[in-house]
């Protein structure tokens, strides 16, 4: 590029030169005319010319031929700038009647000598009939500072959706229960049906919630899928209304509503009584009281359901009576039992919660001695012998034996008891003695029977307890009849308890 030698401030060569003490006024001056001949070009006949964008549109005409109602056409616009200046894009639009029916992606605000941008139009009809408009496209090219494009489509053929049922009623829904139901949703149009969005209506309850995955999709004409609900009812409500919302391209049922309803049948409470804990002797028998147990809803009668949660290791012993409002149990070993009631109503419907009762049976003797087992078949006799007393004699007591005078001779109150001899299996076998007199006493157990086991093998357990709390506890395992397990011994009043834990046959 030449720059004119006579312009002033310039010299020749187009160098800029200004006198040595030139004023801050002929500086300014200088530039502005360097930047004004910067925006020309020298031609090779010597004169001058300025630069300028170009726009360039290949396309003519945009069609988007025909496409289903609703559905969504997508075209690509390429616009080029071919000048030596940059261009700027002011607006690209869509005018016309129908213009409604187009749109027009982002554009750059400007394009670069040589650049290029793809702007992104689509079409979207909203009924079955053609479409016609004009998409603008406006730039500071002086030449062509405005192009118009017509651009076409036709929306042909058309969705249609079918959702059965559009009412669901739960029904009376438990407590704590889930009921589900189902809907089906159905492509009956002559085009495809998308299924844009499925959720819950404006004030939906909670408990009202999807099951799987509510997603949307495409449905070929005849085609269905499933869509299921489900019911969670909590306490403190009777009645819940809530809705779906189906949104499609069904140009005429753009959203369908299904009605959801359901009746809240309330849970039933299970009441044990006043006594949620209760103390006895072991062989007791407790009763127990469910009785004031009702429903909120009326729905009587109620039935029962008692169970064991928690027994001492030993305790065979069940409930009878546990489907009734008033069972028992018999407190067969020292311990404690956690029992649990679960009521239903007429409906079937069960308590959320159970209520519990706990029952510990506490020996009110000094001393108390129990033995258990672990086969079902053999048979083990427990002995507890007085001072000085042997095997199978009158200072024993044991199941020959059950209630032998040991104390001052004719008084019953310092004597011992076999309250309990188990012929075969498990035991317990159990010696009370309240008021023990002073002296050492023994313990010993007898593996008296097999009665035909095939494996005879079993493990005794003995525990002693003084004043209802056990002090200690042996185990051995006997490994056929006729043995004499020689456990411990007792120094009364002191209360110690001396390991033997010797075996011997006979």
């Amino acid at each position: 590029m030449s720059v004119p030698s006579n312009l002033p401030g310039l010299r020749r060569g187009g160098l800029l030169h200004l006198p040595r003490r030139a004023g801050r006024a002929s500086a300014l001056l200088a530039a502005a005319l360097l930047a004004a001949a910067l925006l020309v070009a020298g031609c090779p006949d010597g004169g001058l010319t300025q630069v300028f964008p170009d726009i360039r549109i290949e396309a003519k005409a945009l069609d988007f031929g025909t496409l289903p109602v609703l559905n969504v056409a997508e075209q690509t616009l390429s616009i080029e700038n071919q000048g030596r200046a940059r261009l700027a894009l002011t607006s690209i639009r869509v005018e016309g009647a129908d213009a409604a029916a187009f749109g027009v992606g982002s554009w750059p605000e400007r394009l670069g000598p040589g650049d290029a941008a793809e702007v992104s139009l689509t079409f979207r009809p909203e009924e079955e009939r053609e479409y016609f408009s004009t998409l603008i496209v406006e730039s500071d090219d002086p030449d062509t500072p405005r192009i118009e494009i017509p651009v076409h489509g036709e929306g042909k053929t058309k969705a249609a959706i079918e959702v059965d049922p559009t009412f669901i009623h739960f029904g009376i829904v438990g407590e704590g229960t889930t009921a589900v139901e189902s809907l089906i949703i159905r492509s009956v149009g002559t085009a495809p049906l998308i299924v844009e969005e499925v959720h819950f209506g404006e004030g939906t309850p909670p408990q009202f919630e999807p099951v799987g995955s509510w997603s949307s999709g495409t449905l070929e004409p005849g085609e269905e899928i499933p869509l299921s609900v489900a019911f969670k009812p909590v306490a403190g409500q009777e009645q819940l209304t809530g809705s779906i919302v189906i949104v499609s391209t069904d140009p005429e049922r753009r959203e369908v509503t299904v009605d959801l309803e359901s009746e809240i049948n309330r849970a039933p409470i299970a009441d044990c009584g006043p006594q949620m804990e209760i103390e006895s002797a072991p062989g007791d028998v407790v009763h127990l009281d469910g009785s004031a147990s009702d429903d909120p809803d009326g729905h009587l009668p109620l039935s029962f359901a008692w169970r064991i949660l928690e027994r001492p290791i030993d305790s065979n012993t069940e409930l009878s009576g546990a489907d009734t409002a008033t069972p028992s149990l018999e407190l067969d070993v020292p311990g404690t039992w956690e029992v649990a009631l679960t009521v239903a109503d007429a409906l079937g419907v069960e308590s959320i919660e159970p209520c519990k009762v706990k029952v510990r049976a506490v020996p009110a003797e000094k001393l108390y001695v129990e033995l258990v087992w672990d086969h079902p078949i053999t048979d083990l006799d427990l002995h507890f012998l007085a001072p000085g007393g042997m095997l199978n004699s009158g200072l024993d007591c044991y199941w020959g034996n059950p209630n032998p005078d040991f104390g001052t001779l004719g008084f019953s109150g310092d004597d011992p008891a076999l309250n309990r001899d188990d012929l075969a299996g498990f035991g317990p076998e159990i010696v009370t003695y309240p008021d023990p007199p002073a002296g050492t006493y023994r313990v010993v157990v007898d593996y008296a029977k097999a009665n035909g086991a095939a494996d005879p093998v079993t493990e005794a357990t003995v525990r002693i307890y003084q004043f209802g709390v056990i002090v200690a506890e042996y185990r051995r395992v006997l490994d056929a009849p006729k043995t004499l397990w020689n456990v411990a011994a007792i120094d009364w009043p002191g209360g110690d308890v001396s390991t033997v834990d010797t075996v011997v046959t006979y």
